[in-house]
């Protein structure tokens, strides 16, 4: 009898980390309606994006500071809400709340608001890398399911979407890149690195001489080959408008060996899964957003959180940096949202 009950106890702890978590296994993932796929080739970034059907992305909350949208999240519990680190780190728990269901900066009808228990930072995450950059917030109480206000399904062991799968995002980032007296801003904010819009021209110009010069090149390495334009930044006067309505976009996973080519790094955290873009990407005020994507059970799965780019937000053929949910699953994010036994960082 003994060795039956040890059996049982280790199938229900394996169950526990395979299965997605949400108001309910058997809701989560399912919106009562299916967003706008006619339209969402990659000039709909969240920069300048197209409008979210209201009700197609009810995962999706906002971490607001008293009336200012600061970052993203995703719904996956009752109470439990998943987001960047980096957007948490410079503000007080009693500052911040949690806004969900809404689709529109000025129709408030169908959105709620709830109140922060606690906050659990990764215990790695760190200011100056990307790799741990994800956090946990517990909501003071459970928040009830409404059509615009439902979980998305967590990653189970054995779904490992390729990079044909399409992937979406959403944000209520900034719909232009970000520009300030003709120069585009050079800051670090929100945990995403920015360039000022000469160095990445020159970064990208000397890069493609290089490949021009380099005749030895070998087909498998020509196949980074990646080019910049002058038209991928808008030259025309830029106000840095938040939309009135949520965006959404559709991108297109790649590799991470080919992640870290076009990044010019020597690799990149299987922590982080990468998306490309052809003219656009998130921008400012898009982070901790939700990467998703449909499974074969035809549910939405949480893949990522929106953590880093290059500046401006649009600059052709770089990257976009998401956190890998899967990694994360089984020694943070299930004791945080089973048990409240995960180890959180002191900020």
């Amino acid at each position: 009898m003994k060795a039956d009950r040890v059996i049982l106890m280790i199938l229900f702890v394996e169950y526990l980390f395979s299965t997605p978590y949400s108001l309910s296994t058997e809701n989560c993932g399912l919106p009562d309606k299916q967003p706008d796929h006619s339209d969402c080739v990659i000039k709909e970034r969240i920069l300048n994006g197209m409008d979210a059907i209201p009700g197609a992305w009810p995962w999706q909350v906002e971490v607001r500071n008293s009336d200012r949208h600061i970052c993203g999240g995703a719904l996956i519990g009752p109470q439990h809400v998943l987001t960047s680190a980096h957007c948490l780190t410079e503000w007080e728990l009693l500052s911040l709340k949690i806004r969900l269901g809404s689709y529109s900066s000025s129709i408030k009808e169908n959105a709620s608001e709830a109140t922060i228990e606690t906050i659990c930072i990764h215990p790695a995450y760190n200011k100056s890398g990307d790799e741990y950059d994800i956090a946990i917030i517990t909501l003071k109480n459970s928040v009830n399911c409404s059509q615009n206000i439902k979980t998305v399904c967590l990653p189970n062991s054995s779904d490992e979407p390729d990079c044909d799968n399409p992937m979406y995002m959403a944000g209520w980032g900034y719909k232009e890149p970000l520009e300030y007296n003709d120069r585009f801003l050079s800051w670090n904010a929100e945990g995403i690195s920015l360039k000022n819009y000469e160095n990445v021209q020159k970064e990208f110009d000397l890069e493609n001489e290089s490949q021009k010069e380099d005749k030895d090149t070998s087909p498998s390495e020509n196949e980074y080959e990646y080019d910049y334009s002058e038209f991928a930044t808008p030259t025309s006067e830029v106000h840095n408008e938040v939309p009135e309505m949520l965006q959404q976009a559709q991108v297109q996973l790649i590799s991470n060996d080919v992640c870290a080519k076009l990044m010019n790094e020597s690799s990149i955290s299987t922590n982080i899964v990468c998306a490309n873009h052809n003219f656009g990407s998130f921008c400012l005020g898009d982070s901790g957003g939700p990467l998703v994507y449909k499974n074969k059970d035809a549910r939405w799965n949480l893949m990522g959180l929106v953590s880093a780019t290059e500046m401006p937000c649009n600059v052709t053929n770089v990257p976009m940096l998401f956190i890998r949910i899967k990694p994360f699953m089984q020694n943070f994010i299930m004791p945080c949202i089973q048990n409240s036994t995960c180890e959180c960082k002191q900020l």
